[in-house]
């Protein structure tokens, strides 16, 4: 029977404004039981600025699979956990079949191996399934398997990965695993794209990364800030992804691969002399522009010459997924937008953005010392996460130096944008918690709070974790300010972080709402004016607008908030993935919080029902 003991949730009221004494602040962060699970309001004066939202999906069930039962082959299908709802919908979306012993095949002409002896599951995600691969001879590999339906196109993404890691090798110190075959086309004799690649040897930085202390930190900060310098040279001539020159269009094989050779010294001049021949920049291979509703085969999804263009093939290919949730609204449903209504305040919104686009390219440009570095269109790596990050284990005598050398994985979605685009805090380093705020002079240490000596040690522990969190962030800042100049310029520009949001809020408009896209927008018009950033700003909204947007987003975030509080009471993720051990736990917390939702209360319906909004399903 189930048991309100069974689970702790942390709590964090968004809008809950500090009173200045820190026990306070940390009562907000800590856990309670499920017993003390209440939905909470926010007042209309009380707006906060969201953090950016992550990135897109969807397909419908095909008809063949549309039992969960028929999901019978744990190589083919997710099969380390369970979702709470819409789970017919996100099982089928991640389903991918291939040919195993086709598979094998290939990776022993690649090897020069006479027989893989076995292909097991390692890990799966939305996107990818990865396998360890054991020859005969002892040695083994690696083999990913994309999922083509919530890619939206598995071919052309892989084909831009490939590309994208051959050229990072060519950087002097940095270490990208080694590719041994792999293909783009969903014809193969394996019947899926595939990559075939090294085995890198070691762990996730995720496993270590939050128990370091002293010299191993200071080792692997040093080590991934030159890396992400090294990632930003050189500069290429368009906006889009990297591709081997043959798997473009002759146009597109005719423009030259990088901007100049202004900028470079000899040594990186020489480094990169073999890509000119081998590769070029083509359509962008970021998901967020083939995903479900946004799969049209002839959208423009560059080279672009300029961040204008981009925002405005953008725009562009939102407007052509608004007329095909116009043709099918039921499809709404699973959007934050819900209704034909809210879609023609997407559309107006749009109309909004296409407006501000072409000042943005000006804006950037006008930047008062590296104005020109803002638009250099630079290629890093898309997720920068502890578990993108490869180390070797600790063997008792390489504590610090394993943390010198570190290795990338999973390129999937790298594309080449302006440096603006590329200048957020990396998730690595990035933090996320609400005691501390980063010191805008890097060179300054994280203050510590006051009140500590009237924690006690298991509480002091805690706030002592989230300093060194907030300190790595602050190192990383500081480590890269003086290095690289568009780093530096990005974050002290006026539209900053307004413009690095810009693209996701109008490719996401309607599956996340207009209220979003509305946010990023009035901040832009906002912070332009109050800081002279380009002459006076291409939009505006009235006073009334701008009243009830806060009333609207304060709704908003309370159904959000409370939202949050199941989803960590589940210790699910967003869409409602759970680990199977947790599954029938999970269902009965699920129904035991549908009980306790009042829907006024709350600011909307219970959000755990198939049909409600799923993020990797728009």
């Amino acid at each position: 029977m189930w048991s309100r003991n069974l689970v702790s949730v942390s709590f964090r009221k968004p809008f809950e404004k500090s009173r200045g004494a820190f026990p306070q602040i940390f009562r907000r962060l800590s856990k309670i039981s499920l017993a003390s699970f209440h939905p909470t309001s926010v007042t209309d004066n009380e707006l906060t600025s969201l953090a950016p939202v992550p990135q897109p999906t969807s397909l419908p069930t095909p008809s063949c699979l549309s039992l969960i039962d028929s999901y019978h082959n744990d190589l083919f299908n997710n099969s380390t956990g369970r979702w709470l709802y819409n789970e017919e919908k996100e099982l089928a979306s991640r389903y991918q079949y291939f040919d195993v012993e086709q598979l094998k095949h290939a990776a022993c002409d690649a090897l020069g191996s006479q027989k893989c002896l076995k292909l097991n599951k390692i890990a799966e995600g939305s996107y990818n399934k990865v396998f360890r691969m054991y020859f005969e001879d002892g040695r083994t590999a690696i083999a990913r398997i994309p999922s083509s339906n919530l890619l939206g196109n598995a071919s052309m993404i892989t084909a831009s990965e490939v590309a994208t890691m051959e050229f990072m090798r060519l950087h002097d110190g940095l270490i990208v695993p080694l590719i041994y075959a792999y293909s783009k086309e969903p014809s193969n004799p394996v019947r899926s794209p595939y990559i075939i690649m090294e085995d890198i040897k070691g762990a996730p930085m995720l496993d270590d990364w939050y128990e370091l202390r002293g010299d191993p930190v200071r080792a692997a900060l040093f080590t991934f800030a030159n890396d992400v310098k090294r990632m930003n040279i050189p500069v290429f001539s368009q906006i889009g992804s990297i591709y081997f020159k043959e798997d473009l269009s002759l146009d597109l094989q005719r423009r030259p691969l990088f901007l100049k050779d202004d900028y470079y010294d000899a040594s990186t001049i020489e480094n990169f002399r073999p890509a000119v021949d081998r590769f070029r920049v083509g359509p962008i291979s970021d998901r967020l522009w083939w995903r479900t509703m946004h799969d049209d085969v002839d959208a423009d999804r560059g080279p672009w010459n300029n961040i204008a263009d981009m925002l405005l093939a953008a725009i562009h290919l939102e407007e052509s997924a608004i007329l095909k949730y116009k043709a099918a609204p039921a499809l709404l449903s699973l959007t934050r937008t819900i209704s034909l209504q809210n879609l023609t305040l997407v559309e107006e919104l749009l109309k909004k953005a296409a407006l501000l686009a072409p000042s943005i390219s000006l804006a950037l440009q006008g930047h008062r010392f590296a104005g020109e570095r803002l638009a250099h269109n630079v290629a890093v790596h898309a997720d920068l996460s502890s578990n993108n990050i490869m180390v070797p284990r600790d063997d008792g005598t390489n504590t610090v130096d394993r943390f010198k050398r570190l290795t990338y994985i999973d390129w999937q979605g790298t594309s080449v944008l302006p440096s603006v685009l590329q200048s957020d805090i990396p998730a690595l380093v990035q933090y996320n918690g609400n005691v501390f705020k980063i010191p805008a002079d890097f060179r300054k240490d994280v203050p510590w709070p006051e009140g500590m000596d009237q924690l006690g040690e298991a509480e002091q522990e805690i706030i002592r974790a989230q300093h060194r969190l907030a300190t790595r962030e602050r190192a990383y800042r500081g480590a890269l300010w003086p290095k690289l100049a568009p780093f530096a310029a990005t974050h002290s520009h006026c539209i900053y972080p307004w413009i690095t949001q810009l693209p996701t809020r109008i490719l996401r408009g309607v599956a996340d709402g207009p209220i979003l896209l509305r946010e990023c927008l009035i901040n832009f018009c906002q912070t332009w004016d109050a800081e002279e950033c380009h002459g006076p700003c291409p939009i505006s909204f009235t006073n009334e607008e701008i009243v009830a947007h806060v009333k609207e987003l304060n709704a908003h975030q309370q159904y959000e908030y409370n939202r949050d509080q199941i989803i960590g009471a589940l210790d699910a993720d967003m869409d409602g993935w759970v680990s199977n051990e947790n599954y029938e736990r999970a269902q009965m917390i699920v129904k035991a919080t549908r009980e306790q939702w009042d829907e006024t209360y709350c600011g909307g319906p219970f959000p755990l029902e198939d049909g409600r909004w799923s993020f990797f399903l728009t």
